[in-house]
């Protein structure tokens, strides 16, 4: 099984971090509405999820993060990502706001809406990475 980060992960390391702000232990510059808007964005994270699909053809075994298009592949005991895109770059975000949470939530829609666009190159010019670096080992 190829791995992948544990669902979760992101909300412990954000109550962690709300934990130690409580007790005093991250020190005065840290505030408590940045450790607020740490945690409200990896419980973002963790609710949006990973989801995963199988590469065939490449190694013992291969999934593509539906995400963000990087590939984990597996051949014996070695196990390594890759991302290849070779594409037009993102289009630049003009924000229609200065309120800082309208900004981040149009960036990460934007983001999602590119990546989804692109997905499909991202998984053959990942493919073809992986494939070239399994070739030269």
């Amino acid at each position: 099984m190829l791995p992948g980060a544990p669902l979760g992960e992101g909300i412990r390391f954000s109550y962690l971090l709300k934990t130690k702000a409580a007790n005093g232990e991250l020190g005065k510059r840290v505030t408590a509405s940045a450790v607020d808007t740490v945690h409200g964005a990896m419980a973002g994270i963790e609710a949006e999820g990973a989801r995963y699909e199988d590469v065939p053809g490449i190694g013992d075994e291969a999934r593509i993060n539906l995400n963000d298009g990087g590939i984990w592949v597996r051949v014996d005991n070695l196990t390594f990502s890759v991302a290849g895109y070779a594409g037009p770059p993102k289009p630049r975000l003009t924000p229609k706001t200065f309120k800082l949470k309208e900004i981040a939530a149009a960036a990460q829609a934007a983001n999602r809406a590119w990546l989804q666009q692109t997905l499909d190159q991202r998984k053959r010019d990942g493919q073809k990475l992986a494939k070239a670096i399994l070739a030269n080992l």
